[in-house]
């Protein structure tokens, strides 16, 4: 079989099968454009909220930083104040 007809059923195989994993896909694509456009860290902290919200279904999402083993910060003033995990926390990775 040539090259061409292999991707184009690999295409149709994944369009059929794998509709939402090729639209989360999708959206964390069009994201990554959208991150140049960015000035404030609370606009990376709201498309961070709505990609997650849009790909994956998630309720929300909190941007934290940090140095590794310190506390991690909310990034965004509109998150809580103050420190969101401990090096000690299971989620802190």
């Amino acid at each position: 079989a040539s090259p061409a007809l292999l991707a184009w059923f690999e295409r149709r195989i994944e369009a059929l099968l794998f509709r939402e994993h090729r639209q989360a896909r999708a959206e964390v694509r069009d994201a990554s454009r959208n991150l140049a456009r960015l000035r404030e860290p609370a606009e990376l902290a709201a498309l961070v909220a709505e990609v997650a919200r849009r790909a994956f279904g998630a309720g929300s999402a909190h941007v934290v930083v940090g140095r590794p083993g310190e506390r991690l910060q909310p990034l965004a003033a509109t998150q809580p104040p103050g420190p969101i995990l401990e090096p000690s926390d299971p989620l802190y990775v």
